[in-house]
């Protein structure tokens, strides 16, 4: 992903702010339907720890991680990540609490402008990957096919 004129940077942690990526409000608003791409980023969480700052409780991911600013292409890598909320609790949710599995992700991470927001903007994310279901959910939704299916029949 890095090109040859960019050098990969390792911060102690990936976030937006870190890594640079925090939204410009006057860009944001210049920006065409006034969304921004901000930064992909992607990697293998292996372990959360849960934390608090002034800002708030929060989840910092332990693995391998690499962020891309899109606006510089500056590559960051690091072992620990924290990611807006609402993408952290997905990611914390298929982690688990005990941390006995490890979760690959990747995100492109973008910035919407919202006049209803404090902050005048909220994020949003597209996931990078197909979505893999796991294996218990294909087969509790092919159950639960198989039951409506059934039920259908019955009441005919």
């Amino acid at each position: 992903m890095a090109d040859a004129k960019s050098t990969v940077e390792y911060p102690r942690k990936i976030t937006l702010k870190v890594i640079g990526a925090a939204p410009d409000f006057e860009a944001l608003l210049a920006a065409e339907g006034k969304r921004m791409a901000l930064a992909d980023i992607y990697g293998i969480a292996t372990k959360g720890k849960p934390g608090q700052s002034d800002l708030g409780p929060y989840v910092r991911f332990l693995g391998q991680f690499r962020a891309v600013n899109l606006a510089t292409k500056q590559v960051y890598e690091s072992p620990v990540c924290i990611l807006p909320r609402f993408i952290e609790e997905g990611l914390w949710g298929a982690l688990g609490m005990d941390g006995a599995q490890q979760v690959e992700f990747a995100v492109r991470i973008s910035a919407k402008f919202d006049k209803d927001s404090a902050t005048k903007y909220v994020y949003e994310a597209r996931n990078l990957l197909p979505v893999k279901e796991a294996d218990a959910l294909a087969q509790l939704a092919s159950r639960v096919g198989e039951s409506v299916k059934a039920l259908t029949d019955k009441s005919k």
